[in-house]
């Protein structure tokens, strides 16, 4: 199978996937597009100009590589890249709850038309949630179109035997460092735990454009000794740091289903997450906490209790470990994909 892959290719998600893909089956050839991020600081007639210099490159490689299948990552960037070269069998995947969320007013508009276009261009649609298959259904498209199966973790890397029975008291995040992430919010969730509860450390992974806010933030309120940043770290790496911890964070209001959110399931960490579709995988007191991440004072309260009640914690790993193992095992997930794929590239070719 030759799969054309429209995505950014420095993307976590984008190396996770494909390389999934690839050990799925071993003779799939997989080449990958991604746009100059350089162009994305350019002003908006010169956007114009790099995206269509981008489509005729991108059709030129369809008729160099002759793929079975042309797949694309979010719908109003790639997928409506992809969508315009014509291409079939073309499948999308769609980020987060609509691929909008972080766009206001008339730009939210225009990109919710391309959206719209490309959902119904596309002969197959990911999403990896049932609150993405809502918003995908709005815009008239039929269901048999949509599968609703989330690209799982690695369960191999990311898992726990034997005892959860932790000695020393770690909370992890392990989003990018990102205003959307909302890393300032918690670290003032970490000074205020501090009043109530000292022995423990922070442990932020990642990097981004906000580093050195939350390093400035750190110092003013003198927090050096509880928090401790770890900047990108490898998949095994980040592993072992979630084995290690109690309590995995993430204040993010705006996406879809979180794969380090998953991670940190299949690890042993108890989430407290934000109160968002998205992470309605969380039972909100049975298998985690869904927060309102403007209260300060809930989240630090409910982290002191995970770092000392150590039964409530465990039981909740339990019903994660289960959880993670039925429905988020990406070699399970990965074999429906490719499943969906060649019957695709198959009607296709006998149309």
């Amino acid at each position: 199978m030759k799969i054309l892959f429209l995505g950014d290719r420095k993307s976590d998600n984008t190396k996770t996937w494909l390389s999934n893909l690839k050990n799925q089956i071993s003779t799939t050839e997989i080449k990958v597009i991604s746009k100059d991020n350089d162009d994305l600081n350019k002003n908006f007639f010169l956007k114009i100009f790099y995206f269509f210099m981008f489509l005729q490159r991108t059709k030129q490689t369809i008729k160099t590589f002759d793929p079975d299948i042309l797949i694309a990552y979010r719908t109003t960037s790639y997928g409506f890249l992809g969508s315009l070269t014509g291409f079939h069998p073309f499948v999308v995947a769609q980020q987060g709850q609509s691929d909008l969320s972080l766009n206001k007013g008339f730009k939210r508009f225009i990109l919710s038309k391309l959206r719209k276009l490309c959902l119904k261009k596309a002969d197959l649609i990911h999403v990896w949630s049932l609150h993405q298959k809502k918003s995908v259904l709005k815009n008239n498209i039929p269901e048999q179109k949509i599968l609703l199966k989330p690209r799982g973790i690695n369960l191999d890397i990311f898992s726990f035997n034997g005892s959860r029975d932790l000695k020393e008291n770690h909370i992890i995040i392990t989003r990018s460092l990102y205003p959307e992430y909302n890393h300032l919010k918690l670290i003032r969730v970490i000074e205020d735990l501090i009043s109530i509860n000292c022995n423990f450390k922070l442990s932020i992974v990642g990097k981004g454009p906000q580093k050195d806010n939350i390093i400035k933030i750190i110092n003013d309120l003198k927090l050096n000794d509880n928090i401790i940043l770890h900047g990108s770290l490898s998949q095994v790496e980040v592993s072992n740091l979630l084995k290690k911890s109690k309590i995995y964070v993430s204040l993010n209001v705006i996406e879809g289903l979180s794969a380090s959110l998953i991670e940190a399931m299949a690890c042993g960490c108890v989430p407290i997450v934000a109160d968002i579709p998205g992470n309605s995988i969380i039972n909100n007191k049975l298998n985690g906490f869904r927060v309102d991440v403007n209260d300060v004072k809930e989240i630090s309260c409910i982290m002191n209790e995970i770092l000392i009640e150590d039964e409530k914690r465990l039981k909740i790993i339990a019903e994660n470990k289960k959880i993670v193992n039925e429905q988020f095992d990406s070699k399970k997930n990965l074999k429906i994909f490719t499943d969906n794929y060649k019957k695709l590239i198959d009607n296709y070719r006998n149309a």
